[in-house]
């Protein structure tokens, strides 16, 4: 059956999805099977699984031969008759905004484990990383030494600039991590402990 669908809040009629199909008993079983799966992480699935809810997904307008650009328009003006559906797409593409919002949402939430899988990839990979950069700098040449010419251009006067270290001495601004392994800067952290 080719139609746009519901799915539903068995308990209070309200309507949480909106999709469209051209083989509704195919998407109807789609979706039971993958509503518990952990793994997707769709608004739907999740708002499911986190509520415990009884859903059902109903045929609301049925079609008698497949146009891609009929159905999916149905869908839309679907869509624009609810609020606060679980729907992450438009019917026509994808729904930038929202997904920009949870997107930055699930980001927020699993901050920590996020910067940590970062770190951990980072290090199992530590030689592709470095192919990569290589790679990208053979092919980017002049690219790259513009970006180095224009970067010093604009910081030229800021890396000229003295600064007194906390051994005394008065350094260059880029010179300070060169002067840190120097005997002088060496000697007074020693004299220090």
């Amino acid at each position: 059956m080719i139609c746009v669908y519901h799915i539903i809040n068995k308990e209070t009629d309200e309507v949480l999805y909106v999709g469209s199909t051209k083989d509704y008993n195919k998407r109807k079983k789609d979706h039971r099977n993958l509503w518990y799966k952990e793994k997707y992480n769709h608004p739907i699935y999740k708002y499911i699984r986190e509520n415990d809810i009884q859903y059902d997904m109903k045929p609301i307008k049925t079609f008698d031969t497949y146009n891609k650009e009929e159905l999916l328009q149905e869908e839309q003006e679907e869509i624009e008759k609810h609020i606060n559906l679980l729907n992450s797409h438009n019917a026509f593409g994808f729904n930038i905004e929202k997904n920009k919002e949870l997107t930055k949402k699930y980001r927020e939430e699993n901050r920590d484990k996020l910067k940590e899988l970062n770190k951990k990839w980072r290090e199992d990979n530590k030689e592709l990383l470095k192919e990569k950069r290589k790679k990208y700098i053979e092919e980017n040449k002049y690219t790259v030494k513009e970006t180095k010419k224009k970067y010093y251009e604009k910081n030229k006067e800021q890396k000229k600039e003295k600064i007194t270290c906390e051994c005394g001495s008065k350094v260059r601004k880029d010179g300070l991590t060169q002067h840190k392994k120097s005997k002088k800067h060496q000697t007074y952290l020693e004299n220090k402990s």
